[in-house]
């Protein structure tokens, strides 16, 4: 299958998303738009950005266990924006840098969804006390 970064973008009745080859770099907008997506999918090493991803999953959470970024993800701006039904744990790695971290969880409702950061990364006390972590 040949992979394009925006692949998936607004395929509305997408439930179930595809594992992600090891070979994607870029995931920019891969799912943006499929409100209809149940649970996010594993991103695999080597990926490098995944902006605006997920944006606009209304329905996905998270895999059980902690939801892992990888070590080589570098841009993550607005990855899970509009994510109302997100919920679970987030790792970031210590490697992330801080641009797009102000709309990486954009319109989540922290009083109401069991979400939570966890890691590494020096940037997590930027969230502030909107954020679980």
């Amino acid at each position: 299958m040949l992979w394009n970064f925006s692949c998936f973008n607004s395929c509305v009745s997408l439930e179930t998303a595809p594992v992600i080859p090891s070979t994607v770099k870029n995931m920019d907008l891969a799912f943006s738009g499929c409100i209809k997506l149940k649970v996010a999918p594993v991103i695999p090493e080597g990926v490098e950005s995944a902006g605006s991803a997920f944006s606009e999953c209304r329905v996905m959470t998270l895999p059980s266990g902690n939801y892992v970024l990888p070590d080589s993800l570098t841009s993550i701006g607005s990855m899970f924006g509009y994510c109302p039904a997100l919920e679970g744990t987030i790792v970031i790695n210590e490697k992330m840098p801080y641009s797009g971290y102000e709309s990486f969880l954009s319109q989540a409702d922290f009083s109401t969804q069991e979400l939570y950061l966890a890691g590494n990364s020096p940037y997590l006390d930027n969230f502030g006390a909107d954020y679980t972590y």
